[in-house]
């Protein structure tokens, strides 16, 4: 695998894994988005607003509900978005989600 394959490997899974754990922390006693569901479905529905917001800007769970500790982590995927398609011919060179390479950098 190329540098930038690991790199886009490990932030990826580091903030789908990071996301749903803190997703899950900060909403789970909120009624007004995970507090009533079993143990299952809540942590699926923090997986979902850990990966959606870096993609396709779906939601599962009320984002006006949310505490203000959810909507910020939301926020900040969002800001981070997906992965560079590197050297891939046809698609724009600066996508909005180069950002995951910037943020692995800036954590160096």
């Amino acid at each position: 695998f190329s540098v930038h394959t690991k790199i886009v490997l490990l932030v990826t899974g580091f903030l789908v894994i990071g996301g749903t754990i803190l997703m899950l922390l900060f909403e789970y006693n909120n009624p007004e988005t995970i507090a009533a569901m079993n143990g299952g479905e809540k942590v699926l529905n923090s997986f979902f607003a850990a990966v959606t917001p870096r993609t396709a800007g779906f939601n599962s769970i009320s984002t006006s509900g949310m505490t203000s500790a959810g909507k910020f982590l939301t926020m900040i995927l969002m800001m981070i978005g997906g992965a560079h398609k590197h050297g891939t011919p046809g698609y724009c060179d600066e996508p909005g989600g180069s950002r995951s390479e910037w943020a692995y950098f800036r954590a160096l």
